[in-house]
């Protein structure tokens, strides 16, 4: 039983500037003008009062309990700092179709937060691919205190700012210039707050909304990972499936998916996310596998080709 689900009414906030195409490892996007995610005008840090949004959520009881090494590991102070339930709470009110599909069950509702969950549970470990370390370290290690110049390139719209480092922050990582760029021009309706301060995506609403933005979002020629775990991706998932595996496609496919399984700690990596799936669809009291799938074709996307 979900028994820990409860509804949050909120204030949300307008976004004004066109989501792009996007993602995570990949600098180089196009802007779709019919996105549905975007809207008229522009302008800096514009908020406004809107209708309130029913978001379904874990209580922060069972948030602490689905992370464990955050109230033990020193290791995760970082993580328990910024990576909050009250940010998560804050930044989904945003997107009032998160994890609350239309028409969809109960179970389809909380199989989309699991699978969300899942993913930015993997992707803040820290590098410790085994063990309940998600949520612990919200920025790459390996770049915090530095400039890790991998990550800036040229960009025509959203160039990068000298002295700056765009490496992964927030929960699902965000990552090169062009994707600060993106995520500020969605959220402040202002390329440059994120572009001139990638820093503030460690505030926990960033840190968040950041990765709820991403989840949300449609990149032609890929479906978001909303929509495949709705089975409403349309002609965008290319006779792709709408599983998990589909999700792990669209944030890193390039390097995880296909031909590409086999590779390096790429096994690894791979029985990560579906070790974190497993667990929170576990803590979510559903069954992780829809009818029809079996594990391996549900959780792996080793049979599907990348974009």
């Amino acid at each position: 039983m979900f028994k820990n689900l409860i509804l949050l009414m909120t204030i949300a906030v307008i976004h004004t500037a066109c989501s792009q195409d996007l993602t995570i490892d990949d600098p180089e996007f196009i802007c779709h003008p019919d996105n549905t995610l975007c809207s008229a005008g522009s302008g800096s840090d514009i908020t406004a009062q809107v209708d309130q949004a029913q978001i379904p959520f874990v209580s922060e009881a069972l948030f602490n309990e689905m992370f464990p090494a955050r109230q033990t590991a020193s290791a995760c102070s970082d993580g328990v700092d910024v990576l909050t339930y009250a940010g998560l709470q804050t930044a989904a009110a945003d997107f009032p179709a998160f994890a609350n599909g239309a028409g969809a069950t109960d179970v389809e509702q909380k199989r989309e937060l699991a699978a969300f969950l899942a993913q930015v549970s993997h992707e803040t470990t820290g590098g410790h691919l085994f063990g309940k370390f998600g949520l612990c370290f919200p920025e790459e290690l390996d770049c915090i205190g530095t400039i890790c110049s991998d990550y800036s390139s040229s960009h025509p719209t959203y160039p990068p700012v000298a002295g700056k480092s765009y490496h992964g922050r927030g929960a699902i990582q965000l990552s090169h210039n062009a994707n600060y760029g993106q995520f500020s021009e969605f959220y402040f309706g202002n390329k440059n707050v994120l572009l001139n301060n990638p820093e503030r995506v460690l505030e926990p609403e960033l840190a968040w909304a950041s990765a709820v933005w991403f989840w949300m979002t449609v990149q032609p020629p890929k479906p978001s990972a909303h929509q495949v775990m709705y089975d409403t991706q349309g002609n965008n998932g290319g006779g792709r499936p709408s599983t998990f595996g589909h999700t792990t496609n669209i944030i890193n496919g390039g390097i995880e998916c296909g031909s590409n399984a086999g590779n390096d700690d790429i096994p690894e990596i791979a029985a990560s996310r579906r070790q974190y799936f497993l667990w929170t669809t576990d803590d979510l009291g559903i069954t992780p596998i829809p009818g029809g799938f079996t594990e391996d074709a549900y959780i792996s996307c080793a049979n599907q080709s990348p974009y």
